[in-house]
């Protein structure tokens, strides 16, 4: 039986360690509040308040910053839960070795001048262009906090805000990635400081994958995960917009076939409930396409902005007064 649980609990900590997907973070909490040992284990983690998973924090300077602490309560709990006596650790995952790998850490370490001196303007700057992911998520998780399993209406609500928390969340990622290349320029081993937080996301989410993998989750996740969420099953979305766009349209594709099947066996109300899920995704993703648009038509203001500036630093207007007049 105890076997049988932290299996369980291994599966649900790669789970809700990058899936967003409400229901599962609830059933997570429960399987761990079941066994004194693993309650015990985790009261820590909780009562830290702090985000061990980089897939939900947008403020990357911060979460980079704070790694010696994240990665002292990975340790920790993984210690604690060994002395449980059990088989499995859900501290031990390749993805928990991998944020607090000796590689990660010297990439922070190489980081940290120019987290210290840029990362609070480039976070500052990504909020107003992407709104604040990390209230939303902060909202996110209240929600879960009270969520019932059984109340479908809430979980519907919270899977609309998820799937709107990791579209923020790719704006986040892509703004930042930019700022802190035009911020901090190249680092003393020669590679852009945005590049490299990148590498670094992009390492730690290919062992969540492979996690997923070994576990034989993968294809379960890509069909439970909100439409917008699809970085975390999909590789390279994160940062591309052009693979992002790709998978959309193949969520879309996928969409269509499901609406247009034939499901004899279900309840007319339930088929009107997911019909009616069906549209309100689609609503807000017209409603996101069209503030892809504005974002598009500020960025290409802004790209003429910076056309137009050296010429007008080499000419100001005072001087081109002066040199047409007579």
């Amino acid at each position: 039986m105890q076997r049988k649980l932290l299996t369980i609990v291994v599966i649900l900590s790669v789970f809700a360690g990058i899936n967003a997907n409400p229901a599962v973070q609830v059933h997570f909490n429960r399987v761990i509040d079941s066994n004194e040992c693993l309650k015990t284990c985790m009261t820590p983690v909780r009562e830290s308040n702090i985000e061990l998973s980089i897939f939900k924090r947008a403020n990357y300077s911060d979460y980079l910053l704070n790694l010696d602490q994240i990665c002292s309560i990975i340790t920790d709990a993984r210690r604690c839960i060994d002395g449980c006596g059990v088989s499995s650790n859900p501290f031990a995952l390749i993805s928990m070795n991998s944020v607090c790998s000796k590689k990660t850490r010297a990439d922070a370490k190489l980081l940290t001048p120019c987290l210290q001196s840029a990362g609070a303007q480039v976070h500052e700057q990504c909020v107003q262009t992407c709104s604040d992911y990390e209230s939303l998520n902060d909202q996110i998780h209240m929600d879960t906090s009270t969520l019932k399993p059984e109340d479908q209406s809430a979980i519907n609500s919270l899977n609309s805000k998820t799937n709107m928390a990791c579209s923020v969340l790719k704006c986040s990622a892509r703004c930042s990635i930019d700022n802190f290349n035009k911020q901090c320029g190249q680092l003393e081993n020669g590679v852009m400081a945005g590049e490299l937080i990148r590498e670094i996301v992009e390492r730690i989410l290919a062992t969540h994958r492979m996690d997923l993998q070994v576990f034989g989750l993968l294809e379960t996740v890509k069909k439970t995960t909100q439409p917008e969420c699809s970085y975390l099953h999909t590789a390279g979305v994160l940062f591309n917009p052009i693979k992002d766009m790709i998978a959309q349209r193949s969520f879309q594709q996928e969409e269509k076939r499901t609406d247009s099947a034939v499901a004899p066996n279900v309840d007319p109300e339930q088929q009107i409930k997911l019909t009616a899920n069906r549209l309100y995704v689609k609503i807000m993703k017209k409603q996101l396409q069209v503030l892809d648009k504005q974002l598009q038509v500020l960025d290409k203001q802004k790209q003429k902005l910076d056309n137009e500036l050296p010429r007008f630093m080499q000419n100001p207007p005072q001087q081109q007064f002066e040199n047409e007049s007579f």
